[in-house]
């Protein structure tokens, strides 16, 4: 009888192990060699970009709160009660909220699972205070939104939760999507070039390829030719 505890703990612990090193690899935590290339300075439609950075924030939220209801739900019941809308994913709730075993699941990293948490921080701040200057001209937009991104998605791996770890990575694979769009868009319109009233979204690369071009800095932004035969219409 002892023995197959003995035998049922290791199986466990060993599966525990297997899936945390299988979870980034099923949900291709790493599967981001498209940012270099020149897509990684393509702009997207500012309301497009804001929604799927929401969307990343609010799984966040779903899954620190989950977790805090399947593995701390005193947690959970003192300082979420209401649902993982009451999660702010703001550093000050976060520590009160946190003890040192909070973030303790099967055989994770707390301390590894607490970084990954806390590194969402910065996106709860980007969607609570968008402006078309978040995304700046020295930090290609695609690349940003991509590591907040990626960041729920580690989040998720270290909690176990494949579900929002795939979800995340879905969010990732449609803000690639947006990117290839623009691409798409400008060369449907390159016959009308010189009419096409363009895009605030168009306008900032074309800006960017100008002010490249100003500074004599255009090996530093990559495009698309089609992008920058748009921008020199």
């Amino acid at each position: 009888m002892l023995s197959m505890l003995v035998g049922t703990i290791i199986y466990v612990e060993y599966k525990d192990l297997l899936d945390l090193h299988l979870l980034p690899l099923k949900t291709r935590l790493e599967d981001e060699d498209w940012l270099d290339s020149p897509l990684e300075h393509i702009r997207v439609d500012d309301e497009r970009l804001y929604r799927l950075l929401m969307r990343g924030r609010e799984l966040a939220q779903k899954c620190f709160w989950a977790h805090l209801d399947k593995s701390r739900p005193d947690i959970r019941r003192r300082e979420f009660p209401g649902g993982w809308q009451q999660v702010k994913l703001e550093v000050p709730q976060l520590i009160q909220a946190l003890d040192s075993r909070a973030l303790n699941f099967r055989h994770n990293d707390p301390q590894l699972a607490r970084s990954a948490l806390f590194a969402v921080v910065p996106l709860r701040h980007l969607t609570c205070y968008w402006s078309h200057g978040e995304l700046g001209w020295g930090r290609p937009a695609p690349r940003v939104v991509y590591q907040h991104l990626k960041n729920v998605q580690k989040l998720a791996i270290h909690l176990y939760d494949e579900e929002c770890a795939a979800k995340a990575r879905e969010l990732r694979d449609e803000a690639r999507q947006a990117v290839e769009d623009t691409v798409s868009e400008v060369e449907a319109l390159e016959p009308l070039f010189d009419m096409y009233a363009w895009k605030y979204h168009h306008e900032q690369m074309f800006e960017q390829i100008e002010r490249a071009n100003d500074e004599k800095t255009l090996g530093l932004f990559r495009y698309p030719d089609v992008i920058s035969r748009a921008a020199e219409a």
